[in-house]
């Protein structure tokens, strides 16, 4: 197995939904409109009829693999833009990650790749009305991020992986009955953000049905109730190991399902992303 901790099973997905009916993930009324957006693109030198493609992570979930994908959507999509942020504290990061992309990319591909400077936190909000696809890091994927681009009506394409890091997006995706949009392979998550770029129609059926379900999603209670039922009955029930914590045990039935379900694959199999050439 990848982890030593026991295993516990729980309802719901993660209680992070619960944040986006608690607070307003407020988007600028003048990015609602056409000439807000083609404003606030121009300020970012973003041109105003491309399509966006933007991971919106944090730069160091950007793994040498997401450089590939970088340059099949600028190669196969020539409307395409590709954007990526930087934060004050990543600096050397995206450094190392702009070397990358000058060995990955040809010149014409590589000026259609824009780094978002350091944004306040209603820029990054307003961000997400200029995107026409969210890319989900891989292999370290989304969560709040993922939550922030659901709020603002954004498609989110995922590849899962092994871990519970990259897992999350999905789950959010298939409890919105969007797994069309849950890739099996990187060649996979390439057409299918490509599909959701390309697509207008296909996107914009995909935009109404987050719209519909985020509020849903946001309002599950599934999951507090079931990390406060657990952390209750553990205590009354003699704490680690007693009475409490065992009725969350997976049991080796659940075990052997898991371990099958995430039997690692070729595209998931661990790789030392950090020392690869750069």
């Amino acid at each position: 197995g990848h982890y030593s901790e026991k295993l516990l099973i729980l309802d719901g997905l993660t209680p992070l939904t619960r944040w986006y009916d608690l607070t307003n993930f407020d988007i600028s009324p003048v990015l609602k409109t056409k000439q807000g957006r083609v404003a606030f693109r121009k300020r970012f030198k973003i041109p105003a009829e491309v399509t966006v493609y933007a991971c919106l992570q944090t730069i160091y979930k950007l793994s040498p693999r997401m450089d590939n994908v970088t340059r099949e959507i600028l190669t196969r999509d020539p409307d395409a833009v590709v954007l990526f942020k930087e934060l004050p504290m990543t600096d050397q990061v995206g450094k190392q990650v702009k070397a990358r992309l000058r060995q990955t990319l040809s010149g014409p591909l590589l000026r259609r790749v824009h780094f978002l400077p350091p944004l306040s936190d209603s820029d990054y909000r307003d961000t997400f009305a200029i995107v026409d696809v969210i890319l989900d890091s891989y292999p370290f994927g989304g969560h709040t991020s993922t939550m922030d681009a659901f709020s603002a009506g954004c498609p989110v394409v995922t590849l899962p992986t092994d871990f519970l890091s990259g897992r999350c997006t999905q789950g959010f995706l298939r409890e919105m009955g969007l797994g069309e949009l849950v890739a099996t392979d990187l060649d996979d998550y390439i057409e299918k953000a490509l599909w959701v770029g390309m697509d207008l129609a296909y996107r914009a059926k995909i935009v109404a049905i987050i719209q519909a379900k985020t509020p849903g999603l946001a309002k599950d209670t599934r999951s507090v109730e079931a990390w406060g039922g657990m952390l209750s009955d553990i205590v009354r029930g003699g704490g680690v190991n007693g009475t409490g914590e065992r009725k969350y045990l997976a049991s080796s039935r659940e075990h052997d399902h898991l371990a099958d379900h995430l039997a690692p694959t070729d595209h998931l199999a661990p790789t030392h992303d950090h020392l690869a050439p750069t």
